[in-house]
């Protein structure tokens, strides 16, 4: 892996081509998603959006995901970007995620430099279509979750990821059923879904 300033040169002049879109999203596609019709209506669906952050360690790109708590829902306790829904405060979708990140984890969003963005990804479930965006931060931050939003934060080497033995098929419990989905399996935590697809598409990209 090359140093910090050169990942993120990198990555900024990858995200200003054509994106590898559901073709990437799609090969972590979960078994629970085919219940689901592949065109779908996306005229009542909720507008939200994530960040993807990255941040230097040692001179190294690091990636930030939070756990989200237990609660009576389709993402109680899946790891993900910090992010949601849009409010109608919020004059876009960017700043929808950094005002998001901002509450979730304590990250300065005005510290945050934006890169660029992958394909928008619509999750049936919660009936969200998540615009998912690359930023970066200068420094390491010091993170301050909102114990109402975020259960934990997992801050991980990105050469983690990358490494193809981080792709697994796991059995995860949704909704009170098993299933054995694809995944990626980081610090003992199972990334799978929606943020499996959208961190798929990231990849491919780098890759």
């Amino acid at each position: 892996m090359t140093n910090f300033k050169t990942f993120i040169s990198h990555l900024e002049i990858e995200l200003k081509n054509p994106l590898p879109g559901k073709g990437a999203q799609n090969k972590l596609l979960p078994v629970t998603r085919k219940q689901y019709p592949d065109e779908p209506d996306l005229s009542r669906a909720r507008p939200s959006s994530v960040l993807i952050l990255f941040y230097p360690q040692n001179d190294l790109p690091h990636i930030v995901f939070i756990q989200r708590p237990q609660y009576d829902g389709v993402h109680s306790g899946q790891i993900a970007f910090p992010g949601g829904k849009a409010e109608d405060t919020d004059d876009n979708l960017r700043e929808t995620a950094l005002r998001e990140t901002s509450e979730e984890i304590g990250v300065n969003p005005h510290d945050v430099r934006i890169i660029g963005k992958l394909s928008e990804l619509y999750i049936p479930p919660s009936n969200y279509i998540v615009a998912p965006y690359v930023g970066y931060l200068d420094y390491k931050p010091v993170l301050k979750p909102d114990p109402k939003e975020v259960s934990g934060i997992i801050q991980v080497k990105f050469n983690e990821i990358i490494d193809e033995k981080c792709f697994q098929y796991r059995e995860i419990t949704s909704l009170g059923q098993k299933y054995r989905v694809p995944c990626f399996y980081v610090q003992g935590k199972i990334i799978w879904g929606a943020t499996s697809m959208i961190l798929n598409e990231l990849l491919e990209i780098i890759n």
